[in-house]
């Protein structure tokens, strides 16, 4: 993700699948971004309306990651939700890409900061596409950073970014895309930002026999991943103690399982979860 030049693949494809998911006749499947269709090119938009593209479109994606970009979409949004009724103070979604949280849920968030993170050239695609639609944006604060080799924290507290308030941190389909040493600096930056209390959420490829592995036709490759277990013992490392490290099959019961009771689509086995609070006990440093 490094050298970004140009919007993100992935981010697009990530929004598409939203799109895509909220023609799902099941209520319990359909999808609840309703403005992931907005980002899109104007040609797809009109082309989804279409049933047989969308069937075609679905059995073009990797087996598996059309169901779980739908699942992880649900679980961070509730997530999301629980956060703001429990009084958050603020609100960080690193990698944004095109997550539309900061408008979907605008009435729920009140007077909460939120802070968008992104590389350049994603962040402009989306913001132009903001004002086209003419979505209220003011309350958003961008803040353009690469992963690869920007200072987050600098990055956060030069835009209002408040160091003693209780904040949540989503950092979803990202992780897996950068090197080790660019998880580790910004989960240091993160532990150095955030005081006790604070969420951390983030999905994690779970195995470290990635070998380079390319995502389908995709301009990113998996460049880190670990099991369970180390996942843990690496957040305490970094002052956060896990409530839930939620694996594939779980997350699949938990929100892919259909209005007559049966089990949607197919399974994406190497991807987690976690959620995980900052541990007032630990040290920022």
């Amino acid at each position: 993700m490094s050298e970004q030049k140009k919007p993100s693949e992935t981010a697009l494809g990530t929004a598409f699948i939203r799109a895509l998911s909220c023609f799902e006749p099941d209520p319990s499947i359909c999808g609840r971004d309703d403005l992931a269709i907005l980002f899109l090119p104007n040609a797809q938009q009109q082309r989804l309306q279409n049933d047989r593209y969308r069937d075609k479109a679905k059995s073009r994606i990797g087996k598996g990651t059309y169901e779980y970009v739908i699942a992880r979409t649900k679980y961070i949004d509730t997530l999301f939700a629980e956060a703001l009724n429990n009084n958050i103070e603020q609100i960080v979604i690193l990698g944004a890409g095109y997550d539309a949280r900061a408008y979907r849920f605008k009435d729920e968030m009140k007077e909460i900061p939120i802070f968008e993170v992104d590389a350049l050239f994603t962040q402009a695609a989306k913001i132009e596409k903001l004002v086209r639609a003419e979505i209220p944006h003011k309350h958003v604060r961008f803040v353009t950073v690469d992963f690869e080799k920007d200072d987050l924290e600098s990055q956060l507290s030069a835009s209002g970014f408040r160091k003693d308030a209780v904040t949540l941190f989503i950092w979803e389909g990202v992780s897996l895309y950068l090197t080790p040493e660019s998880v580790d600096s910004t989960l240091n930056h993160i532990r150095s930002l955030c005081c006790g209390g604070s969420l951390l959420c983030f999905d994690y490829f779970n195995s470290r026999d990635h070998h380079l592995r390319r995502i389908e036709k995709k301009d990113e490759l998996i460049l880190f991943g670990m099991n369970s277990k180390e996942m843990s013992e690496y957040l305490d490392s970094k002052g956060f103690s896990v409530v839930e490290d939620i694996h594939p099959d779980e997350l699949h019961r938990c929100c892919l399982t259909c209005s007559d009771g049966s089990s949607f689509g197919d399974h994406l086995n190497k991807m987690n979860i976690v959620r995980s609070v900052r541990d007032p006990a630990k040290p920022r440093v």
